[in-house]
């Protein structure tokens, strides 16, 4: 099966409907001010992109951009080269996104969303950051995941595990006898509150899933209304998002001395180098901070992708 016919069918149906409205707002705007088909000429219609692409746009935007019109030009027969234009840009806020969630800051936004004017979406999504913030799970795994009140663990859907980047299915985490009776509260309103939205049967395949846009706008905005009247706010500050809980939870792993492959199986990872690549730093979290701990086969599932990795790497000598 030829790459991109494989790649195309992993796209999950919402972000195929996505891909075709962003590409084709953006098609129908060259077909207008050239007054040719997207076909006609390539060459042109790939400098016209190119300049309508290097305007103000942060590194995220643009690569949605790159992506829908790589799938809408090559389900329409267009074969032309886009540029990878998110590099450098000024306007990327990818290093404004917080990778630590202090105490101080989510109670906040949990205040400012449950006694503020703001709806289910901001709830739903603080609320998700405060849990990740003790369990680690990516913002969507929340929708679907189980809490088994008498075994006190909690049944998570790797959302990755399709893409090839989680050990397994599903992963679970024990509940130790440290964690705040507040957490498990807040974590059975969520669940019940998503299964009462029926939202639970958003594609975890799908990391851009609709239900996760709208509560990272609504989450933004309960952000900004924290921050609202401090003269003395850095606007380059770093941004607390839904990841931020995660991000957190990481940096309380790693300086909760947890192994690497420990904390991949907390988090859903297959490789035991994620978290200390991408995830929140050891000095941003506390000895204590974690309270779960990961199943024993987890742990197994992510030592066999290690040790098979290993096998399958050619001598030097050869």
């Amino acid at each position: 099966m030829p790459k991109e016919q494989h790649q195309k069918q992993k796209l999950a149906r919402s972000t195929q409907e996505r891909y075709a409205r962003t590409a084709g707002r953006l098609l129908a705007r060259f077909e207008e001010e050239n007054s040719c088909k997207i076909g006609d000429d390539p060459q042109l219609l790939r400098e016209w992109l190119i300049n309508e692409l290097s305007k103000k746009f942060s590194s995220r935007t643009l690569r949605v951009y790159r992506s829908a019109l790589n799938y809408a030009l090559g389900n329409a027969g267009v074969q032309i080269d886009i540029p990878d234009l998110s590099t450098g840009q000024s306007g990327s806020r990818s290093g404004l996104r917080a990778k630590r969630l202090p105490d101080d800051i989510i109670d906040s936004m949990m205040k400012t969303a449950f006694y503020g004017r703001f709806g289910i979406h901001a709830r739903i999504g603080v609320t998700i950051m405060f849990c990740s913030r003790h369990f680690g799970l990516r913002p969507i795994e929340w929708f679907g995941a189980l809490y088994d009140e008498e075994e006190r663990h909690l049944l998570v859907r790797n959302a990755k595990h399709s893409r090839g980047r989680s050990f397994g299915e599903y992963r679970t985490l024990h509940v130790g006898e440290g964690m705040p009776e507040r957490v498990i509260e807040a974590v059975r309103w969520l669940l019940n509150t998503i299964a009462e939205q029926g939202s639970h049967v958003t594609d975890l395949d799908d990391h851009d899933a609709d239900v996760t846009r709208l509560m990272a706008v609504a989450v933004r905005r309960v952000h900004d209304k924290c921050i609202a009247g401090r003269e003395s706010q850095d606007k380059t500050a770093p941004r607390f998002t839904l990841y931020s809980g995660r991000h957190q939870f990481a940096a309380h792993a790693k300086a909760g001395g947890f192994s690497k492959v420990e904390v991949a199986a907390l988090m859903g990872h297959a490789s035991p180098d994620t978290a200390g690549e991408h995830y929140g730093r050891r000095t941003a979290g506390r000895v204590g901070g974690i309270h779960v701990q990961p199943d024993e086969a987890d742990i197994q599932a992510v030592e066999r992708i290690v040790f098979a990795k290993k096998i399958s790497q050619t001598p030097s000598f050869v």
